[in-house]
């Protein structure tokens, strides 16, 4: 279910999971969470106030990416780094994204877009913006090189 509130019972349980993790691992070990946007804008801004102080390093599309407006309050509303676009294809797909700086970060599935030229040219789009760019790719590197 996509628009999703969290409840406070289930805030509390993924800031003591978050705790948890954070205390298991220490400083040195960066964590970050994905919430495959799933979340309203509401809750993802509670859950974000609620993590801050875990010093995370991203927290991914925590409302659905093509919510621009959304993820736009979302990262203005938070230190943690918002990271976004595994599930956007094309820079035309980005562009309104990127130029709304409605993200601290793009992460791009190099298959997804269709190759590592496209993503290429994503990442030089959101270079224009200062937006730091992450490739994610869930396939293997034979995938990616016969997208070239």
């Amino acid at each position: 279910m996509v628009n999703r509130e969290l409840s406070s019972a289930e805030l509390r349980k993924m800031t003591s999971l978050v705790a948890a993790a954070r205390e298991a691992v220490g400083d040195e070990i960066d964590i970050c969470i994905d919430c495959h946007g799933l979340y309203s804008v509401h809750s993802a801004i509670r859950l974000a106030e609620r993590l801050e102080p875990f010093d995370l390093m991203f927290m991914e599309d925590p409302v659905p990416n093509d919510n621009v407006e959304g993820m736009a309050k979302v990262t203005a509303s938070t230190s943690i780094p918002i990271c976004t676009g595994e599930f956007l294809f094309r820079r035309d797909g980005f562009r309104e994204l990127i130029q709304a700086q409605a993200c601290d970060m793009l992460h791009v599935d190099v298959s997804g877009t269709g190759g590592i030229l496209e993503a290429k040219r994503i990442a030089d789009l959101a270079d224009l913006y200062y937006i730091p760019f992450a490739a994610h790719n869930i396939t293997s590197n034979v995938r990616i090189r016969l997208l070239r």
